[in-house]
């Protein structure tokens, strides 16, 4: 799923990089769990591999765009791919610097193929400012339909980034808040999730980006319904065109 708010990485590795009128990028990447805000969604703490596509460039008024679609799919364990649980998400949004830092707004569907559960969709707004490396971050999601409808998640982010030899590498700590309906089915009133991620970009070329992590998740027991406390490893292979 597109972490809107974990961009401190990225933003340091396509430094330098010419800026088209219009720009795509392609992901695919593997991950040991798949944990969305402290929350196992697949209820088996299955792995899973993702794609993605996003298109994006700038418009006259000083802002820019972005669309995008991300999809992930389980594996069973044999290691190949199952139906246990397939998401698909659409979003798109707009930012603009403003000097103090970048302002974030967008709307995103999460869609599934498991017709006992609906589909979900949220607007969310972030502001995330800057220097030297360092940067925070905070983003407020409204839910607007499906289970998260009425519900609020609240994450805050602070990050340090510095480029070694041609690799990013960065450290990440965030926490979120749920308030209301705002989650998987129950009232998820109190859940709070915390996170330390370390994670690096190589840059095989301009255009081709290797982006291992590791990240530590823990939850509080407000609400402790397929909530994962552990260690979760992944990487995503990037190309941007």
């Amino acid at each position: 799923m597109r972490n809107i708010t974990t961009f401190t990485i990225s933003a340091i590795a396509l430094a330098g990089v010419a800026t088209a009128e219009i720009e795509s990028s392609v992901s695919a990447g593997y991950h040991s769990r798949y944990l969305f805000r402290g929350i196992d969604y697949t209820g088996a703490e299955n792995d899973l591999v993702d794609f993605g596509y996003e298109v994006g460039g700038a418009c006259d008024c000083g802002a820019d765009w972005y669309a995008g679609l991300w999809h992930g799919r389980t594996l069973n364990g044999n290691g190949t791919t199952g139906s246990t649980f397939n998401q698909t998400d659409i979003y798109a949004g707009v930012s603009k610097d403003l000097g103090i830092g970048t302002v974030d707004v967008g709307y995103v569907v999460y869609t599934f193929d498991d017709n006992a559960r609906e589909n979900d969709s949220e607007a969310y707004v972030g502001l995330a400012t800057g220097y030297g490396g360092f940067e925070l971050g905070a983003t407020t999601y409204v839910g607007t339909g499906g289970n998260w409808k009425n519900g609020v998640f609240q994450e805050f982010t602070a990050g340090f980034a510095q480029e070694v030899g041609g690799v990013a590498l960065g450290i990440e700590l965030a926490a979120g808040f749920a308030y209301g309906q705002a989650g998987y089915g129950p009232d998820v009133d109190g859940l709070a999730t915390y996170s330390a991620t370390v994670s690096t970009d190589y840059m095989v070329s301009d255009d081709i980006t290797i982006s291992p992590y590791v990240s530590y998740i823990q939850n509080n027991e407000a609400w402790n319904i397929n909530t994962v406390d552990g260690f979760v490893a992944g990487v995503s292979l990037g190309f941007a065109f």
